[in-house]
């Protein structure tokens, strides 16, 4: 249990100061606080969805790498793809959105990896 606090706790910690990297320079009194919203977005889609997501996997008896870099990008696409209809559906911002979401669904692969790195569900076998 306690692995799966700080894989908790650290998976959404990297893709967020990357993102922050790509979106200002440190050198700007903004990053700071453009790093806690990432984080913070981040925090809250792993614990409405990437969190749930992996004890459906984990009840499954799925332990590979790959079914919990799945699960991290379907995290960050599904709400990206949410808000892309939203706020753009049937006006000329819609595929930029789409992209967008697409994009930033790389970082929620990143963050499943380091989910699965941190947490290392295949060592200790499935549990139901």
């Amino acid at each position: 249990m306690t692995r799966f606090a700080l894989s908790f706790c650290l998976a959404p910690v990297l893709p967020a100061i990357v993102k922050t990297l790509t979106v200002v320079d440190f050198s700007d009194r903004v990053s700071l606080s453009i790093l806690w919203w990432i984080g913070g977005l981040l925090y809250l889609v792993q614990l409405a969805i990437a969190v749930p997501g992996y004890l459906y996997v984990r009840h499954l008896g799925h332990t590979g790498v790959n079914e919990y870099v799945f699960v991290g990008c379907l995290s960050v696409l599904l709400p990206g793809i949410a808000a892309s209809v939203y706020w753009c559906a049937f006006t000329s911002c819609f595929g930029g959105s789409l992209l967008h979401a697409a994009y930033m669904s790389l970082y929620g692969c990143a963050m499943g990896a380091i989910f699965w790195l941190i947490a290392r569900p295949d060592r200790h076998g499935p549990k139901a």
